[in-house]
């Protein structure tokens, strides 16, 4: 494929700091080009080189809703060392499913070509110069764990092994025709390139699939699989209605997909899951935003996965044996919504929305705080937390107006996503310390 050149359109945004904003903030606007909306990709992806340098981030052609299924994009690599400099790494505008290798050498990702009862899913890999893009699978015949059907309509992330061994992403397995076609969690042995179905049903429609980030051989194929209980779609396998009832909760699944663990989260019909959780970087245990409907309030969790028992299932909060740990004090995390964490799990990063969800429709532009906090364990108060900076952003529909931070792997830089300039744009900001412990 045809190299492009690196490109710079960082701008230095210091100056747009507010008053009350952390002292010693560096702000850094990274992407700038007035008619391609850019976007960082969901805070659980791993989309880091180890040594911090480059990361992959996406680009669209127009805004439009859809942003997760079916919007064309390209990914991009941005080199911190650089200056931020820019360049694209794909090219066609199918590709979805993004994980850099763990040894931050391969960007690897999906093609989507087929349609639901005819799918075709590519499997490529390309070199973060973007240099050279393999096709190393094509699966356009019935998956092995899928009673006979194909893929269609890719979950838009990936997820990827700590030993860069297997690759797993959703799938849509309808056949276009028939009511309730199921949803399951494509994994591709990136040994042997043969793909299979290892988790799925009626209720996976947004499985958020998320490998153990850690290196435990007895956990490394683990996969944190989202269960959307009551989850209404069409035969093609649009969403209608994301949950019902008590809402969805999480899972941990080995690799053929037996049932491993379970979390005190939700479905007690007060508490709800939100769909934000995410490995505590490499370890064994997870943290779990959700929302209280009782109270008002949102809640960030610490949880440990609990062994799984047939006679528990589904039970969420009401595990019985199950243990979580509160984060904070409320005060801070009110509105917690989206959080990125670092891999030793202990310092993390989120958006803070509450003023969003209830502001005046007439202004374009609403206040989010960033929040960075520090992980204390076997601590009266485990987290310790305080106010960044406010990112301004229009936090509508499209998913690329949300800011969605994440933290590099050494934490030294929080990046984000922010419309305040009219079209969706990746920022960046340095210069924080976080809490001692």
């Amino acid at each position: 494929m045809s190299q492009e050149a690196w490109r710079r359109e960082a701008v230095d945004r210091t100056g747009w700091l507010e008053p009350d904003a952390a002292p010693g903030l560096r702000l850094t606007q990274l992407t700038s080009a007035p008619v391609l909306a850019s976007s960082h990709i969901y805070p659980e992806a791993r989309i880091f080189t180890p040594d911090g340098r480059r990361f992959v981030f996406e680009r669209f052609p127009e805004i439009r809703p859809e942003y997760f299924w079916g919007m064309p994009r390209r990914y991009w690599v941005c080199d911190l060392e650089s200056g931020g400099a820019i360049r694209p790494l794909t090219q066609n505008p199918l590709a979805t499913g993004p994980s850099v290798s763990p040894d931050g050498d391969w960007l690897y990702y999906l093609v989507d070509t087929g349609r639901p009862g005819a799918g075709r899913v590519e499997l490529h890999r390309v070199d973060l110069d973007g240099a050279l893009d393999v096709t190393l699978a094509v699966v356009d015949a019935p998956i092995p764990g899928s009673a006979g059907r194909t893929a269609s309509r890719l979950y838009p992330l990936s997820t990827i092994s700590s030993d860069g061994k297997r690759l797993a992403t959703g799938a849509f397995l309808g056949d276009g025709g028939s009511p309730g076609g199921p949803w399951g969690v494509l994994r591709f042995d990136l040994e042997t390139m043969e793909a299979a179905i290892v988790w799925g049903g009626s209720d996976y429609c947004n499985p958020h699939p998320q490998g153990f980030r850690g290196t435990d051989p007895a956990h490394r194929y683990d996969l944190l699989v989202q269960h959307n209980h009551g989850c209404v779609y069409s035969r093609e396998g649009h969403l209608e209605r994301l949950t019902g009832g008590a809402g969805g909760d999480f899972h941990v699944v080995t690799e053929d997909g037996a049932s491993r663990g379970d979390f005190a989260a939700g479905r007690d019909g007060a508490e709800f899951s939100q769909g934000h959780q995410a490995w505590r970087g490499e370890q064994n245990r997870v943290v779990a935003r959700t929302r209280n409907t009782v109270e008002g309030a949102a809640r960030l969790l610490d949880l440990p996965p609990c062994p799984h028992s047939p006679n528990a299932l589904h039970a969420g909060r009401l595990t019985p044996g199950a243990e979580r740990v509160e984060l904070g004090d409320g005060r801070h995390i009110h509105g917690a919504c989206h959080f990125g964490l670092d891999p030793s799990g202990t310092r993390l990063v989120w958006d803070n929305p509450r003023e969003a969800y209830g502001r005046d429709p007439g202004d374009p532009v609403e206040t989010v705080w960033l929040q960075i906090g520090t992980l204390v364990d076997d601590s009266p108060l485990p987290l310790r937390a305080p106010r960044l900076l406010r990112q301004r952003s229009s936090y509508g529909r499209e998913q690329y107006t949300h800011p969605h931070p994440f933290l590099s792997p050494d934490a030294a830089r929080v990046f984000f996503n922010s419309d305040r300039t009219g079209v969706p744009q990746t920022w960046m900001v340095e210069g924080f310390e976080f809490p001692a412990p």
